[in-house]
């Protein structure tokens, strides 16, 4: 196997000069030691590998963003957290200089040249879902602790990114990551597959204790490939498919591809679920847009403490409270539905960019539109688990898989507009219709909806999907359902 050494923490940030924030324009992707500009304000970003919070991280977390003046915070589609709106003006000082308390808090890595490359993605029910293989949750923390301690890693990209898989229901195996772990069982022992394949560098079949192994490996070819010195480096992809050979490295892992089953939607977490320890439940919450308060968070941790053990933050921008006894559901229930909260399935499957309010390159306020669109989808009833996705341009941001439905905003029109996607296809699916205007959407989808509440009304036996319905139809027929044709 490959031998990997990695350097004691001790006061290797000095040594290496990492006790200072990263240079302006090194790093494009938000983080916590470098404020970022947006037009609400200066952003920050804090990194939760595997979205998992105890309840002190989020108190913390809570007095933290209070003191930089924010009154919520934000859960990103990589179960992190943005704290946005903030002012600028000594804000890097500030930040450097708390680093040890962060780090402290476990709000930040003890390294502050490596926080930002904590891309660290697990499945939400990991340790509680009753079909997975194995329980991740030790790798997260194993690969938290090596990229938290290892100085030379600031060498990669800080879109470095890795997912774990174990077989769980509620899987992230859709979410993009450079590196995708899936737990997979071959006579009854249980490995981690690596898919390549995307880069035609083929899968491989790794031991669990063999993976972060694995992960510093490919590390270290990168850093061995890629000048320090570049401002804007290139992603592992690109420097894995120039130095294919390279990768012989992981000969002494078996080669392999198991076909794994189906991901499915998302929206299945949302509500009571019973866990695989016998006896305990996790409630799936949905978030308005992904934002909490500080006093829901507070709150959120106080529930935790009292009746479970800590939250999850999801990659579909909401959250767990796992390890509820069914006694106590109803009285976590009714908090939840005290502090606002809920499991509406049309808040568990809206996701929206920060719009022209927080982006200078969005050219529509998704925000106002899609809080527009889930008051007129409520008006319908028993409101379908779908997933609508409010980009305010064709960048995407806020979400980086397919959508039930998708709106884009054009960056091209003067006044705000945007383009309707729905159902499989290219990017955001197949397109439905162009320039609208943002009053024009809450008519056009309920019209879609109620064609296929017709359509499955007609054949009760039925049990397809809203994405599926769509996807087989001739566009010119949802364009006409979606304008108020009969079915």
């Amino acid at each position: 196997m490959i031998s990997v050494q990695v350097q004691p923490s001790g006061e290797a940030g000095d040594q290496f000069g990492l006790q200072t924030a990263p240079a302006p324009g090194s790093i494009p992707c938000p983080g916590l030691f470098y404020p970022t500009a947006a037009p609400d304000g200066a952003l920050l970003r804090l990194r939760f590998p595997g979205g998992l919070l105890n309840a002190r991280q989020c108190r913390s977390l809570a007095s933290f963003s209070e003191r930089l003046g924010a009154a919520a915070v934000d859960v990103t589609n990589r179960a992190n957290v943005q704290i946005r709106g903030l002012v600028a003006t000594d804000l890097p000082r500030r930040l450097v200089a708390s680093s040890a308390q962060l780090a402290a808090d476990q709000l930040a890595a003890p390294l502050m040249g490596v926080d930002h490359l904590r891309n660290i993605m697990a499945s939400p029910t990991a340790g509680i879902d009753p079909t997975q293989l194995l329980d991740t949750r030790p790798l997260v923390q194993a690969l938290d602790a090596y990229i938290s301690t290892e100085p030379r890693l600031v060498g990669l990209s800080p879109k470095f990114s890795v997912g774990w898989d174990g077989g769980e229901q509620v899987s992230m195996a859709q979410q993009p990551n450079d590196l995708l772990f899936r737990g997979v069982e071959i006579n009854e022992q249980i490995y981690l597959q690596l898919d390549l394949s995307e880069m035609a560098l083929g899968c491989y079949l790794i031991p669990p204790s063999a993976c972060i192994e694995a992960v510093a490996a490919i590390a270290e070819l990168y850093l061995g490939c890629v000048d320090p010195a570049l401002v804007r480096k290139p992603r592992l992809r690109q420097v894995l498919q120039a130095q294919r050979p390279l990768l012989q490295q992981l000969r002494p892992y078996q080669a392999a591809r198991i076909d794994l089953p189906a991901i499915l939607p998302t929206y299945r977490h949302l509500g009571i679920h019973p866990q695989r320890q016998s006896g305990r439940f996790y409630i799936g919450v949905a978030l308005p847009l992904g934002r909490l308060t500080l006093e829901q968070l507070r709150q959120l941790a106080n529930l935790s403490e009292t009746y479970g053990s800590g939250i999850r933050l999801t990659p579909w921008r909401n959250l767990l409270l796992p390890d509820i006894a069914e006694a106590d559901l109803p009285t976590v229930q009714q908090q939840l539905a005290d502090l606002g909260l809920s499991d509406d399935p049309i808040w568990g499957g809206l996701v929206a960019c920060s719009g022209l309010t927080g982006c200078l390159s969005a050219a529509t306020d998704t925000q106002a539109d899609a809080a527009a669109l889930a008051a007129a989808l409520a008006q319908l009833g028993q409101p379908e688990p779908l997933t609508i996705h409010f980009s305010g341009c064709p960048k995407s941001c806020a979400h980086r898989t397919s959508s039930d439905l998708a709106l884009v905003g054009d960056p091209e029109q003067s006044t705000p507009r945007y383009s309707l996607y729905a159902g499989l296809g290219e990017t955001f699916g197949r397109l439905i219709a162009a320039d609208l205007s943002p009053a024009e959407l809450p008519q056009k989808l309920t019209n879609l909806l109620v064609a296929y509440r017709q359509s499955r009304a007609a054949d009760s036996d039925s049990e397809q999907s809203f994405r599926d319905f769509v996807s087989q139809q001739p566009v010119v027929q949802l364009q006409a359902w979606s304008s108020g044709g009969i079915c």
